[in-house]
């Protein structure tokens, strides 16, 4: 039962997703992060849902789009509608994760960029990292994040569309647990910049069993994204080792640690930069 309600209150602290009101624990409480991998589940069936879809419904659209058509028209119809579900679709699967966390780690993105860009020393930086208005280096570093974002997830989509190869897409969607495991990983393992903060009561109780259960996930998540692809995966986890490495290595020289802030900025960039890197294996036929 303490298992359920720590998962509960996973989904309350790190989606959107409704659940049951209850009385939180404190013990129940400390092992919520073991299950952010889970909000990661989510995302990734929601995604394979929308696949689903498009393969069963965007060739209906098409064909009553085709036959709507002017006849004699010089417009290639057929075209121009694969383009524009394509959009669609790319808008939909950007939008899903956002739903299902409420952008809850764009804030700690936008807040980390403001306060490394501001090139002051730690404790200005965290300070930094608690205000609540919005710096311009915030607003600059999100507007390059949706624009690769945006891009690589559109050469994807035109790929699986085109092709009707869906294993990169299929990695993407997996990436969203792998990379919250491994966020949730570093949270367990490294120093906290703060002994009071939100990230330090989230994650002081937690115990060796907990960390058994992170690896878990990770595995199965892994598994069945070498069951899609086995190059492109072996391409994401080595850009997210990289990543992770010098995520550590920031975290320590810039904050003393890691926060709640580094942990949402951690999850928004290993996000792209898996992205990234699939929408590069799709270029290169990987």
């Amino acid at each position: 039962m303490k298992i359920i309600k720590s998962i509960l209150i996973a989904f309350s602290l790190y989606s959107r997703l409704p659940v049951p009101v209850f009385k939180w624990e404190d013990d129940e409480y400390d092992h919520a992060i073991t299950f952010l991998p889970l909000i990661g589940a989510v995302i990734a069936a929601l995604i394979f849902m929308l696949m689903r879809g498009c393969e069963l419904f965007c060739p209906y659209i098409t064909d009553v789009w085709g036959r709507g058509a002017e006849s004699g028209s010089p417009l290639n119809f057929d075209a121009a509608t694969d383009l524009l579900l394509s959009l669609a679709v790319v808008a939909l699967m950007a939008l899903i994760p956002i739903l299902v966390t409420g952008g809850f780690h764009l804030d700690g993105y936008m807040d980390v960029s403001d306060a490394r860009n501001s090139f002051a020393d730690k404790e200005k930086r965290l300070e930094i990292m608690k205000d609540p208005h919005i710096g311009a280096f915030a607003i600059i570093s999100l507007v390059k994040l949706v624009l690769l974002y945006f891009a690589s997830l559109a050469l994807l989509v035109c790929n699986w569309r085109v092709t009707g190869e869906r294993k990169y897409l299929g990695v993407y969607a997996l990436s969203f647990m792998i990379v919250r495991a491994v966020c949730a990983i570093t949270c367990y393992a490294l120093p906290k910049a703060k002994p009071d903060g939100m990230l330090q009561r989230e994650t002081g109780g937690l115990k060796r069993s907990d960390a058994s259960v992170l690896v878990k996930e990770l595995g199965m998540a892994l598994i069945l994204s070498v069951f899609l692809d086995v190059w492109s995966t072996v391409t994401v986890i080595v850009g997210l080792l990289v990543f992770t490495f010098y995520y550590i290595r920031f975290t320590r020289a810039d904050f003393g640690g890691v926060t709640g802030d580094t942990a949402g900025y951690f999850v928004v960039m290993g996000e792209t930069l898996s992205l990234a890197l699939l929408a590069v294996c799709a270029l290169a036929g990987i």
